[in-house]
């Protein structure tokens, strides 16, 4: 698709994973960097263009208390290297993915609420999305969360994007368009 008249790409993913970037669908498992990321970055109308990810899923099954009580000599996280082909792609840059938990750890979910991190996103980009940044939001939700899980919870960002992005300047912007 040409995206050349949006000012970013914010995409959501909810679901089950599982370590290295793993995303658990009903038909299948995908890796979040070779089906979704590389597919942005092939993408030349995104280029230049902030590329927001929010996951949540697990990132393996641990917990904290898990790993506080395991054998010290047992190794708890085999290594494993993927190596993903990668050409024809852009660098990537302008991306920012939050995490709702931290790799090898679960993502705590209540049957009648919800995500705590989703819920928490949610509530905070509606609270502060017309004039805060995006960053001052995602600091918020970590906080959040981590206080809200007792500390079990701890949402996590990998970004390269630098820039402040508020997404009530692009939608004032549009509004005055019309």
């Amino acid at each position: 698709m040409n995206f050349s008249d949006h000012s970013c790409m914010i995409i959501f993913i909810l679901s089950h994973g599982d370590r290295t970037s793993i995303i658990s669908a009903k038909d299948t498992k995908y890796n979040l960097e070779d089906t979704i990321i590389f597919s942005l970055l092939r993408n030349g109308s995104l280029d230049e263009k902030p590329k927001f990810l929010f996951i949540d899923t697990c990132k393996g099954k641990n917990t904290p208390e898990k790993i506080r009580n395991e054998d010290a000599n047992e190794q708890r996280f085999p290594g494993q290297c993927v190596q993903s082909q990668i050409h024809d792609l852009y660098i990537p840059d302008y991306l920012l993915i939050f995490y709702s938990t931290y790799e090898g750890f679960v993502s705590y979910c209540n049957h009648r609420d919800g995500s705590i991190f989703t819920q928490t996103l949610c509530k905070y980009l509606v609270k502060y999305g017309q004039d805060r940044s995006l960053m001052y939001i995602i600091e918020k939700v970590m906080e959040a969360v981590k206080v809200s899980k007792n500390g079990k919870q701890s949402p996590c960002i990998t970004t390269n994007y630098l820039k402040t992005y508020c997404f009530g300047d692009y939608l004032n912007q549009s509004s005055s368009i019309f």
